[in-house]
């Protein structure tokens, strides 16, 4: 063949003529050129060259290696160190690389700090000199390496894992995320979440606390009321749950102003919150209103005699925008387990016993009466079933016979009323009517159901020839309805054939 070199070797970048150019500087005998195959293409070779005598000629020969997938491989090797060197560094998390530490049983002991970015100095406050090189109790100053068997499950079994930690040096929090790294190591990302924990803990505060007084708020109060019913089933002891409205609040309120106004109840909030135990609690209903729960009572009397501290406590003078305001409480209280409701009917029992507190005249307390209570649900309950008992149609009316025994005839008849209970049959109306007797609505609904039914029969009677009179009782409250006479006269005027005299009303 009488080819020339340069007609194999296609010339190269900068780069590669200086190095051959160093290369021949340096008597080395190898080169790093870019040759054309026969076929035409370009491959990246090093040629190993040497001197030889053959035949009384002076001769070249060389060592052609096709280089070209390991020049790739290694181009690609090192732009991804670059590339992980950058992103290493430009992080916008703090990254540490470490080593497992294993004793002669080959169990993890420790670990060694491997290399660290410039965000990890920043958010740890430890300068990558004093770390890198160093085992994690050492690095860090503790006893022992932190989260050791954490990390070491990491690197053996290469699951990552994400867990928040507070960095007591910094007074800092981190959420930090491990995850494997070589072949027995682990990688550490910290994030720094200190004022998203913040955040957090100002968000849990305003949901359970009243910003005003400070005091816990209704969300809370459920919280600890259940929590202080289980004690209380525990313990055996009394537990008051306390409602109370300060008297006299809207006049403060209205004549010096709403800040005076808000000073008083955190005036307020504060006497409460001070005369407490730590075991009971006091909270913030919202406006003037606060709730009670008053712990391990021994008593009934050891619950009075707290409550008439209260009221005391509450009652003495205030001053408010360099005037003097005077307030009063009324409290309703119910106790556990003596009323055993559920929270939230606890709650409104003590509300109640708070109204009775004010309408017997303001500044003194009231306790629920479970019994009491009891009876008067009974009760409308009962006036309920009533009312849909008339609705539905299940009373009745029977009529007994008045009876002239001299001459032997039948004289009229008296209309009585009965309830045909779906349930519980025929009911005397002894055992209901005695129910209605204070409801004025039902019982007079009721009295014109009884008319109404009693002339409607007399006028069918009529039809078939019979005249005969028909008394009915009428309760005092219904003859005293405004539209007693109206609703009468408007109902016999519907029976033209019945003489209205026959109509007889025995008042009770």
């Amino acid at each position: 063949l009488q080819l020339k070199v340069n007609d194999l070797n296609v010339p190269g970048s900068p780069e590669m003529a200086a190095n051959r150019d160093r290369d021949h500087s340096s008597a080395r005998r190898s080169l790093i050129l870019r040759h054309r195959l026969a076929g035409g293409e370009i491959r990246t070779v090093e040629v190993y060259s040497g001197l030889m005598d053959l035949d009384g000629r002076h001769l070249l020969f060389s060592s052609v290696h096709d280089i070209t997938e390991r020049q790739a491989a290694e181009t690609a090797l090192s732009d991804s160190r670059n590339r992980f060197q950058s992103l290493f560094e430009h992080m916008g998390e703090g990254v540490a690389l470490h080593d497992l530490v294993f004793d002669a049983a080959d169990r993890p002991i420790n670990y060694v700090i491997r290399a660290v970015n410039s965000n990890y100095e920043v958010m740890t406050g430890l300068k990558a000199e004093a770390v890198v090189g160093k085992t994690a109790e050492i690095a860090y100053g503790v006893a022992e390496p932190p989260y050791l068997k954490e990390y070491a499950e990491v690197a053996l079994t290469g699951e990552a894992i994400r867990f928040e930690i507070y960095f007591p040096p910094l007074n800092r929090h981190f959420s930090i995320s491990a995850a494997p790294w070589g072949e027995r190591g682990f990688a550490t990302l910290f994030t720094d979440i200190t004022a998203l924990k913040h955040h957090h803990k100002q968000l849990e505060w305003l949901a359970h606390y009243d910003g005003l007084t400070q005091l816990p708020n209704r969300a809370l109060l459920a919280d600890r009321m259940r929590q202080t019913l289980t004690q209380t089933d525990r313990n055996r002891k009394l537990l008051a749950i306390g409602y109370l409205d300060l008297d006299g609040f809207k006049a403060v309120n209205d004549v010096l102003g709403h800040e005076a106004g808000d000073e008083l109840l955190i005036e307020v909030a504060n006497r409460l919150r001070d005369s407490v135990r730590g075991s009971d609690t006091v909270a913030r209903l919202g406006g003037d209103e606060f709730a009670l729960l008053l712990a391990e009572l021994d008593s009934v009397a050891d619950c009075e005699r707290t409550l008439a501290r209260l009221l005391t406590l509450i009652a003495a003078p205030y001053r408010l925008a360099e005037q003097a305001a005077a307030i009063s409480a009324s409290i309703g209280v119910t106790l556990y387990p003596l009323d055993r409701s559920e929270p939230d009917e606890l709650l409104r029992h003590a509300d109640q016993a708070m109204y009775v507190a004010k309408q017997s005249g303001r500044n003194r307390y009231h306790l629920f009466d479970p019994e009491h209570d009891r009876r008067t649900r009974a009760h409308r309950e009962a006036l309920t079933r009533i009312a849909l008992a008339l609705q539905q149609g299940e009373f009745r009316l029977y009529y007994q016979p008045k009876v002239d025994m001299r001459q032997g005839i039948v004289i009229g008849a008296e209309a009585l009323i009965r309830w045909q209970h779906p349930e519980h049959g025929l009911v005397p109306p002894g055992e209901f009517l005695p129910l209605v007797e204070d409801d004025g609505e039902l019982a007079v609904a009721i009295g014109d159901w009884v008319l109404a039914e009693a002339v409607r029969q007399m006028g069918h009677w009529a039809l078939q020839g019979l005249q005969l009179p028909v008394s009915v009782n009428i309760a005092a409250r219904h003859l005293q309805h405004p539209e007693f006479i109206s609703r009468l006269v408007a109902l016999l005027e519907t029976m033209p054939d019945l003489q209205p005299s026959q109509l007889e009303l025995e008042i009770l």
